[in-house]
């Protein structure tokens, strides 16, 4: 994915997935910009952190996420509203009825922040850090599907972790677009790679009603050492990256 330098967001056009990176060092001096206009919900959650790291990224994250959501419905970041669905997917309270939902979804991992925006498409984005240590072998075995867990143990033991981190990002924003959270079994449904085209199936093992409609996924580079990826359930879709400046 090509990552386009912008200032100021844009909302997305009818049928785009727009997908925003953002780096915590960046944006470190404007914490105190983006604590007032948390809500006092968010500023409650924030003080749950017990690191000061944590923290900090929390409110970057939240912040950001206001000021994308509110340059594209053009009001003020404090403004906005946000509900919860049943498994805790949050959603945007419009503030303008009659227009198509600005959907979104938001992934951060170490420094880095992906957003996702589209209007009247439910999405779920995810961003890993592919470097971190965890025994992926035994991670694909206990909780993918039996294929990709056979995909992963049969790769090139150099290419092992890629195929792993690739699969996980990809079911990652899968479960997070359908909304379920981890209700939803992880070996209910299988990543295939098929050259540069990533798809979603049902699982041998499992149904998975979510998979009678069309889903467009797509994996990608975020930054170095970060993967990335969008799902949809929708048959096509341009997705833009943009990187904000």
């Amino acid at each position: 994915m090509d990552w386009n330098p912008r200032k100021h967001p844009q909302a997305p056009l009818p049928g785009e997935i727009n997908v925003w990176r953002v780096h915590f060092a960046d944006w470190s001096d404007q914490l105190e910009d983006f604590r007032s206009i948390l809500s006092r919900d968010e500023t409650e959650r924030a003080w749950r952190f017990l690191r000061d790291r944590d923290r900090d990224r929390y409110v970057f994250a939240h912040g950001i996420l206001r000021r994308i959501l509110a340059a594209c419905r053009g009001v003020a970041p404090i403004d906005l509203a946000f509900g919860a669905g049943e498994h805790g997917k949050p959603f945007l309270l419009d503030p303008q009825p009659g227009k198509p939902s600005l959907e979104f979804n938001l992934s951060h991992s170490g420094d880095c922040l992906l957003i996702a925006t589209a209007l009247g498409i439910s999405l779920g984005v995810d961003v890993e850090r592919s470097s971190r240590k965890v025994e992926f072998e035994d991670l694909s075995d206990r909780f993918y599907s039996a294929d990709e867990s056979a995909v992963v143990r049969r790769a090139p033991e150099a290419s092992r972790r890629r195929v792993f981190f690739d699969t996980w990002v990809c079911k990652e924003a899968f479960i997070k677009a359908v909304g379920q959270g981890l209700t939803m079994p992880l070996d209910s449904f299988s990543i295939r790679f098929q050259g540069v085209r990533t798809v979603v199936i049902p699982a041998i093992e499992k149904p998975n009603r979510y998979l009678e409609d069309t889903w467009i996924m797509e994996r990608f580079e975020v930054t170095g050492g970060y993967l990335g990826a969008v799902a949809a359930p929708v048959a096509e879709a341009r997705i833009i990256g943009f990187l904000l400046t």
